[in-house]
């Protein structure tokens, strides 16, 4: 799994799984949860109800990242 952190912004392997865990709010900001229990924060330029996870993650970019409560 490899993963490349530049410029604070976290570039997503595909094959972590990712579980939506809330979003969007009123800034399109989505929050996951990839399979290893980290939180990671995705600012979506669309806030589109009907979008699917794939749809979403195609348009933004991930800005941010923790591990359980720490922010």
């Amino acid at each position: 799994m490899s993963q490349t952190y530049s410029q604070g912004t976290v570039q997503q392997s595909v094959s972590t799984r990712l579980k939506l865990i809330a979003g969007p709010d009123a800034k399109g900001t989505y929050v996951f949860e990839d399979s290893r229990g980290e939180y990671r924060l995705f600012m979506a330029t669309t806030t589109d109800p009907s979008s699917s996870v794939e749809e979403i993650l195609q348009n933004g970019e991930w800005v941010g990242q923790w591990r359980g409560s720490q922010w």
